[in-house]
């Protein structure tokens, strides 16, 4: 079959492309807080006022295994910064002995992470 104008063509294989993909995460910002004359100690802890203060995002979603489903356990984080450091405090609730802990070869990501 000979189409009198490419453009046609050209159309619909953009609107299959366009509408055939699977739809895409929507991408999240998260913003660091600046700090001024905070003392933190790095004990994992999280023990210190400001981390009190701090906003703490939890609004994820699994990549795996169920992508695109709510987590099975809750994690949150919050970014802090001053002029020297930026600091990441995450809150992991999870029963410890559920945590899966396998060996691999190194950049190989296998278990539970954060």
């Amino acid at each position: 079959m000979k189409y009198k104008s490419p453009h046609i063509m050209f159309i619909l294989c953009l609107f299959f492309a366009l509408f055939s993909n699977a739809q895409e995460p929507v991408k999240k910002n998260y913003f660091a807080e600046q700090i001024n004359g905070a003392d933190i100690n790095i004990n994992g802890q999280l023990d210190e006022m400001i981390w009190q203060t701090a906003k703490w995002e939890n609004q994820f979603i699994q990549y795996e295994p169920q992508e695109g489903k709510p987590p099975l356990q809750q994690t949150e984080f919050a970014l802090l910064y001053d002029e020297y450091n930026v600091y990441v405090g995450i809150k992991a609730y999870d029963d410890p002995d559920s945590i899966s802990y396998r060996m691999t070869r190194r950049d190989v990501m296998d278990g539970d992470q954060v």
